[in-house]
């Protein structure tokens, strides 16, 4: 019996130790109103905050995502 409750103790132990040590991955990625570059025009990404579709726009800033077509200034 004593042997079977040191088991479970070392299991929940092990699992609470596990659960704690876990690493929360944080967020990612451009913010609306962020800078971008020529080369990330046309990109599209999802604003971490609000979750609003965002797009590197000509003005080389993450612009809500409206359906725009960015312009290139290179061929």
């Amino acid at each position: 019996m004593k042997i079977a409750a040191l088991v479970l103790l070392m299991q929940c132990s092990i699992g609470v130790a596990a659960a704690v040590a876990a690493p929360v991955s944080p967020v990612s990625g451009p913010d609306l109103g962020d800078v971008c570059y020529g080369y990330e025009i046309g990109r599209r990404a999802t604003d971490p905050a609000t979750g609003q579709p965002i797009i590197c726009d000509s003005d080389y800033t993450w612009n809500v995502d409206t359906g725009q077509v960015p312009h290139r200034w290179f061929d």
